[in-house]
């Protein structure tokens, strides 16, 4: 499995990714651009629709970023 689809299935617990998931290619491409944004705020910024979307884990697009980078720091 993908360790950025690991990354976001941990973040969203309630939210699993299959192989035939229409979705997986994007959220990988997020994931992807949120561990090499270079600042909290660009990471932000890929995911910014999430500050208009409710979810329980993480009340803002920052939030779910400064998790996700921290997940990753340690993915080859």
């Amino acid at each position: 499995m993908s360790k950025y689809i690991s990354t976001y299935e941990a973040l969203c617990p309630q939210d699993k990714i299959h192989r035939s998931d229409p979705r997986r290619a994007a959220i990988i491409a997020e994931m992807r651009a949120i561990r090499a944004a270079k600042t909290l705020s660009q990471a932000a910024k890929v995911v910014e629709w999430w500050d208009v979307w409710p979810n329980e884990q993480h009340a803002t697009a920052e939030e779910f970023c400064r998790e996700a980078k921290s997940l990753m720091a340690n993915c080859p």
